[in-house]
């Protein structure tokens, strides 16, 4: 565990107990999937704001050329997406971190789209996702969920990418 991610978590939870507001049980501290509100880098570059990013890229040729129910649809895909892999949605409020509700969830999505198409958003996606299933609509040939499989893509293609990223900082340490 990250250490400001630690120190952060105990200085939410004497705030909360100074006010008597809630038990440390109740405390929250953002994971790696989860989703957070706000602005700046902290946020932005959070993983669980990067990777939903992605998906929502990955869904974005089908999201813009649907129509407001259509697009409510996909958003509520990619939340179920979220979800199904243990991310949770968080706003920082009263000194500690919370979950939203279904509703702020997808329209946090659609601002992924909103905000990617204002700053003239990147390509295209080249991959499509499939139509179907009940819950998410996503599965790979194996059957595994999508949500299962960006994790492990994710990890992996973050280790694959570290040696490179290490001899740069060496270059640029030099």
């Amino acid at each position: 565990m990250n250490l400001e991610n630690h120190l952060q978590w105990i200085r939410s939870w004497r705030k909360q107990e100074e006010k008597g507001k809630k038990n440390t049980a109740d405390t929250v501290v953002p994971h790696r999937f989860d989703v957070l509100f706000g602005r700046g880098r902290h946020t932005t570059n959070h993983t669980g704001n990067v990777r939903a990013a992605h998906i929502a890229d990955m869904f974005r040729d089908k999201y813009e050329a649907a129509g407001k129910y259509g697009k409510t649809a996909i958003a509520e895909r990619i939340v179920t997406i979220i979800q199904e892999s243990h991310g949770r949605f968080l706003k920082w409020e009263d000194d500690t971190w919370e979950e939203v509700d279904q509703q702020t969830a997808r329209n946090k999505i659609s601002h992924f789209y909103r905000n990617t198409r204002n700053k003239g958003g990147p390509s295209k996606s080249k991959v499509s996702p499939s139509d179907g299933s009940a819950s998410c609509g996503v599965t790979s040939s194996e059957g595994e969920s999508l949500a299962s499989v960006l994790s492990k893509r994710t990890h992996s293609d973050s280790l694959q990418q570290l040696p490179q990223r290490i001899q740069k900082r060496h270059q640029r340490d030099d």
